[in-house]
């Protein structure tokens, strides 16, 4: 108790101070106490902003906010992103999981040490034979793989992508949405250091349907499935979102983008879209397309595709599917993600694991590692 509250009375300016030649137990609490109050400034920070946008969260919501956080979910820690959720959607609702409530108490149980694997983009086809992924090769520590899994020489390997494309993108493992991501056209197949880019995922281009090119005219609109695997086996849909990009960009992620929630019963947009401060457009700044109640091609074969391909995968219980709908209408998978964010999605379609208990984890004896 005394080091705790030495602890949350230490500033973050004396972090590297005390930090140095401490015991590994006391830089891991010192670590853990710069992480949560510099989350909790950034939090506040941005309440502060919507706020100013949607108006002020009233005081007898916030006591109640904070009674939830502290009673329901054990601890304050998380009023903060139960408001930040208020604000957005003008109305508070019980059943809201933060995303560091997760972290904390559920992802131990959803995918313990496996929340890694999502990442390692070399051996997704190997863990999903199944999925139909836009992948024609692989780079893994200095080899490059055919995407049937033969290794093969460098010449041997450009020589037969370059007879199929003219550009192709390579996404490093470990990396998530717009990051690690190099585009890279036929001159440079043989010049790209990708020792520099670490082990990854050769991809092709996937030209998107025209329904969704009017409302992400530039990168590809990644529509996000959530699934959820119970004890029994059964896979359920949690929460869908759609982002979308701006014309000019290279992909969603790399500057502006907008985000709606996706109605799982009409398969259509069901919200305005969402810039990244939160700024509300009912209406694309490109395209003139209004975004609440704009159809989604494949919206069913997209939900069924994520439900069968978590059921084939049953090590992990939840996992965040990133989907692209083809020209064609044909649905392929981008990303998966076992430690997939929360926060926009509960903002917008959520509660989105209302049901499941996740309230209670917190209560549960930890698994030891």
């Amino acid at each position: 108790m005394m080091l705790n509250r030495y602890f949350s009375s230490t500033s973050l300016k004396n972090f590297a101070r005390l930090s140095v030649n401490a015991p590994a137990r006391i830089v891991r609490k010192l670590d853990d106490l710069k992480n949560r109050e510099s989350r909790r400034w950034r939090q506040k920070s941005q309440l502060t902003k919507l706020e100013k946008i949607y108006g002020k969260i009233d005081s007898s919501t916030r006591e109640q906010i904070r009674a939830h956080a502290r009673e329901v979910l054990g601890s304050e820690d998380y009023w903060l992103p139960l408001a930040l959720n208020t604000a957005v959607a003008g109305e508070f609702r019980r059943e809201w999981i933060p995303a560091i409530y997760r972290q904390r108490h559920v992802d131990q149980i959803a995918s313990g040490h496996l929340f890694r694997v999502s990442g390692l983009k070399t051996i997704t086809r190997r863990l999903l034979p199944e999925a139909p992924l836009p992948d024609i090769g692989y780079f893994s520590n200095g080899m490059f793989i055919s995407a049937s899994g033969e290794a093969q020489s460098r010449s041997d390997f450009f020589k037969r992508i370059s007879d199929d494309h003219d550009q192709i993108i390579f996404k490093g493992d470990a990396s998530f949405g717009a990051r690690s991501i190099s585009v890279l056209d036929s001159a440079q197949f043989d010049t790209a250091c990708f020792t520099h880019f670490g082990s990854g995922v050769f991809q092709r281009f996937v030209t998107q349907h025209k329904d969704l090119a009017a409302v992400s005219p530039g990168p590809i609109a990644t529509l996000r499935i959530l699934t959820w695997l119970d004890e029994s086996g059964q896979v359920s849909t949690r929460g869908s979102t759609l982002r979308m990009g701006r014309r000019g960009q290279p992909h969603v992620g790399s500057g502006e983008r907008f985000v709606s929630g996706v109605d799982f019963t009409t398969g259509c947009l069901s919200s305005p879209g969402y810039d990244a401060n939160w700024q509300k457009f009912e209406i694309h700044p490109d395209t003139g397309i209004v975004f609440d109640g704009h159809p989604l091609p494949s919206f069913p074969e997209a939900v069924e595709l994520a439900r069968r391909l978590h059921a084939a995968f049953p090590y992990v219980r939840l996992i965040g599917w990133d989907l692209a709908v083809e020209e064609d209408g044909s649905v392929v998978i981008l990303e998966w993600n076992f430690n997939p964010g929360l926060e926009v999605t509960e903002a917008l379609v959520g509660p989105c694991f209302a049901g499941l208990g996740w309230e209670n984890y917190w209560r549960k004896p930890r698994i030891s590692s």
